[in-house]
């Protein structure tokens, strides 16, 4: 870890100026060793440039978490902890990524021949009236089995992906915006012919 520090704090027998990662205590100020007659203050008079190693206390998922910590006796005071500019370097190699995801299971597309965990049937095609829908779900005749089917009709019981807000539909032939294409198309080649004879 690096960072600028302004720090002014009395010798560390009294105050504790201290830099914790995940918890643990990665750098404190000097204590002396003249118990009550320390006075190896640590006073920075401009900004100073600081470098912490902290990779011993990253945890395994590549984390840590960092606080500057400042205890005092309230004896004789000084400024304390001026922090900026902190960042976390790291170098070599990193954690691993996370695995891919799964690939689908096979089954899943409706069309595949294969009947999926959502698919009451798959007859590997996506054409309704042969029994099995666009949609993989089972086409009935018509008839009234159950009592609640109320589709009368030559479409009766057959999917179609538009008609519950799902799958993709295209215009059935015939439509008038189907038709509008093919009217379209048709004016085309016939302007593209005009020219082609009007330059003879």
């Amino acid at each position: 870890m690096q960072y600028r520090r302004w720090l002014t704090i009395e010798d560390g027998f009294y105050d504790q100026a201290t830099i914790t990662a995940n918890g643990q205590q990665a750098w404190a100020n000097f204590a002396g060793p003249d118990d009550f007659d320390a006075s190896n203050h640590h006073i920075d008079h401009e900004w100073r440039f600081h470098d912490v190693e902290v990779t011993p206390f990253v945890s395994p998922t590549g984390e840590v978490q960092l606080a500057y910590n400042h205890f005092s006796d309230g004896g004789l005071e000084f400024g304390g902890w001026t922090v900026d500019e902190v960042c976390l370097v790291g170098h070599g190699q990193g954690i691993d990524p996370p695995d891919p995801p799964d690939p689908p299971d096979p089954g899943n597309d409706c069309g595949d021949g294969i009947v999926g965990q959502f698919e009451q049937c798959d007859d590997g095609n996506l054409q309704n009236g042969d029994g099995c829908s666009a949609g993989c779900l089972w086409e009935n005749d018509g008839s009234d089995d159950v009592g609640t089917d109320t589709d009368t009709g030559d479409d009766a019981g057959l999917w179609e992906p538009g008609s519950r807000g799902c799958g993709c539909t295209s215009d059935a032939p015939g439509s008038p915006e189907r038709g509008a294409l093919g009217g379209l198309a048709l004016l085309a080649l016939i302007g593209l012919r005009r020219r082609r004879q009007r330059a003879r």
